[in-house]
């Protein structure tokens, strides 16, 4: 029996995606399934912990994270999504150099989150 390797996108580079993405990474042999993980940010960061960086009692590498570090084994993008093609399982997706660019997949996850608001809490932003 031929086992398929198959190519998991994941859109989203917070909390759901990372974890989809380690578990996914942990279970998975790289043999069968290629992760690939597209964020806008390259890195993540624990908003909780900002006020505690600002304070001098964290070191600012203590409340963000590079994505690469983070997840061995999976392919981070910082590429811009412009379409999903559901039907044909592909995306369409422009690089750096403005150049168009489509990749296929076979397991599609939206875990896109949201941005977080710090205008909210005066000079916080």
């Amino acid at each position: 029996m031929t086992i398929k390797h198959s190519n998991v996108l994941i859109i989203g580079g917070g909390f759901a995606a990372t974890k989809c993405a380690k578990t996914l990474r942990k279970k998975l042999s790289r043999d069968s399934c290629h992760i690939v993980l597209f964020s806008r940010e390259n890195h993540m960061v624990f908003h909780p912990l900002l006020a505690d960086v600002v304070g001098a009692s964290l070191h600012a590498d203590s409340a963000a994270a590079t994505l690469r570090q983070m997840l061995p084994g999976i392919e981070c993008r910082t590429d811009v999504i412009n379409r999903i093609d559901v039907e044909a399982g592909k995306i369409e997706y422009q690089r750096d150099e403005r150049q168009i660019d489509r990749m296929g997949y076979d397991q599609l996850v939206l875990a896109c989150g949201a941005d977080s608001n710090l205008a909210m809490i005066t000079g916080i932003a």
